[in-house]
């Protein structure tokens, strides 16, 4: 479709607005280069608590039970600190251990417990670090 992208998570055609290409190129990313598992990788996803929309959140399984790993807020153009805030109230809810802000150019993740990291980490290396803490 002309305009479109499709996603490769939800597996539809949506329109390629510029932060759709982000979103993209961030799930193409995590699956392709850090082995997130796309199965565990949920898209726009809303809670029943805030009614927010998170761009990505992907998640570990712990026994029976799905737990958030990491939540990704995309923008389209530039990381900022109001975007950095949304992204820390969306978490609120979430909790999730680890979040990433990501623009065209700019990555800026984050451990909860830690802060700032250099990179994101492979899947199982997040997993891991989060089990070892448990």
């Amino acid at each position: 479709m002309r305009g479109s992208v499709l996603c490769a998570v939800r597996g539809v055609w949506v329109a390629a607005t510029p932060e759709e290409l982000v979103r993209q190129k961030v799930i193409a990313y995590l699956i392709g280069e850090l082995r997130f598992p796309k199965s565990l990788i949920s898209v726009e996803e809303g809670t029943a608590l805030s009614g927010r929309r998170s761009d990505l959140v992907a998640y570990m399984k712990q026994e029976a039970e799905l737990l958030p790993l990491l939540l990704v807020e995309c923008k389209a153009k530039k990381c900022s600190e109001k975007a950095l805030r949304q992204l820390l109230g969306y978490n609120e809810t979430w909790r999730a251990p680890f979040v990433a802000l990501v623009a065209a150019q700019e990555w800026c993740i984050y451990s909860v417990a830690s802060g700032a990291l250099p990179t994101l980490p492979p899947y199982e290396t997040l997993v891991a670090t989060i089990c070892l803490k448990q």
